[in-house]
């Protein structure tokens, strides 16, 4: 009879193999693994409406411009930052759909190494914008000035317009002619202007325009040296001197809108900030506010509250805040107690924080203690 090989007989455990995570059903937007970084969002035409099918969402970080997502039907984008399934979410083609699968290639056990890439990446993040692409449309842009959190950062919405409604430009025609010493003054003189060298970058930009002196975009900046400076004549003749140049370089007619708000010439803060939102609708916040505001002075109620909901639903980033206190008196002028409450409540929750924001509160009490009474005025 054969011999038995001796030896361990017992029965050996395979390894279980963990089961991929479940993917999201179609149409709706997963939650993420609480370990990575997540961009999310909506996307709005200025109707209201969700945009048209193959709408994209582009990251621009200035040196660079990446496709992210595509936009589902609802409206609604989000992509992954960071990791080691980032790749899967650089989407170079529109026409490809990815709307049912918003998170592909994401794992319910990210590794430490996907981890530390995304917190890199979160920092390199700040400054850069997020936008909707479609041919034939032109995009708000949501601004990355967070660092972002583990787990959903919701930037809030796009708005995108038809592009044949853009006809103005923050970028004068008149540079592309520009000899190259007045750009490198012009350059200069902007600099100076950041560190608040009125006289040097005052110096710099006359010597721009001596040289070139169809130069808009310098005579512009000129103006902001001016208006910075506390000298609202010269920089109205600037800006005018800008808009003579170019009709359709908006920058100006801001400015200008800027001058007739700080002179409370309310008349002509509207039609200036008409004029340029008419030339541009989507690149100038500011221009809604002084609008609303210039509307609300001149008690045209119902064109400031147009104004200041457009304001509202496009300032995604809140880098105006005051147009909730705006709101709140246009609410409450219109005798809208509870309207005026919620718009107040608003600001707070978005600048709690704000050197006004006691003031606020106190006038947030007086309005929920006056029941039916007449509102009165309040003063954004």
């Amino acid at each position: 009879s054969g011999r038995k090989e001796s030896g361990d007989t017992s029965k050996k455990t395979v390894p279980r193999v963990p089961e991929p995570a479940p993917r999201p059903p179609v149409g709706t937007m997963p939650v993420p693994p609480p370990q990575l970084f997540f961009i999310t969002g909506h996307v709005l035409k200025d109707d209201g409406e969700p945009p048209p099918f193959g709408t994209t969402i582009k990251l621009d970080c200035g040196h660079s411009s990446t496709t992210e997502a595509t936009v589902m039907p609802n409206g609604s984008f989000g992509f992954q930052v960071g990791g080691d399934s980032w790749s899967d979410f650089v989407h170079p083609d529109a026409s490809e759909r990815m709307e049912i699968e918003p998170y592909r290639g994401v794992t319910a056990e990210p590794s430490l190494q996907s981890m530390l890439n995304a917190a890199t990446m979160s920092r390199r993040l700040l400054g850069c914008e997020v936008k909707a692409h479609l041919d034939g449309y032109t995009s708000t842009a949501l601004q990355l000035d967070r660092e972002l959190t583990t787990g959903q950062n919701d930037f809030g919405t796009i708005i995108i317009y038809p592009r044949d409604r853009v006809k103005g430009t923050s970028i004068s025609i008149t540079s592309l002619a520009a000899p190259k010493d007045a750009k490198k003054k012009m350059e200069q003189g902007r600099k100076a202007l950041d560190r608040k060298k009125f006289k040097e970058a005052e110096s710099l930009l006359e010597s721009a325009v001596t040289v070139y002196p169809q130069y808009a975009e310098a005579w512009f900046v000129l103006g902001q040296v001016y208006a910075q400076d506390s000298r609202a004549d010269d920089a109205r003749r600037a800006f005018m001197k800008s808009t003579e140049l170019d009709a359709n370089y908006v920058n100006p007619y801001v400015g200008l809108a800027h001058i007739a708000t700080t002179q409370e010439n309310w008349p002509e803060a509207v039609q200036l900030s008409d004029k340029s939102l008419a030339l541009d609708p989507v690149g100038f916040l500011d221009a809604y506010y002084i609008n609303a505001l210039g509307n609300y002075r001149l008690n045209q109620l119902e064109a400031a509250e147009r104004r200041a909901r457009q304001l509202e639903r496009m300032d995604s980033s809140r880098r105006i805040p005051q147009v909730y206190l705006l709101m709140a008196g246009i609410m409450a002028a219109k005798q809208d107690r509870d309207g005026a409450i919620r718009e107040l409540k608003n600001y707070l929750r978005i600048a709690p924080n704000a050197p006004n924001a006691d003031l606020v509160r106190t006038q947030l009490g007086k309005l929920e203690q006056l029941g039916g009474s007449d509102l009165g005025k309040l003063n954004p």
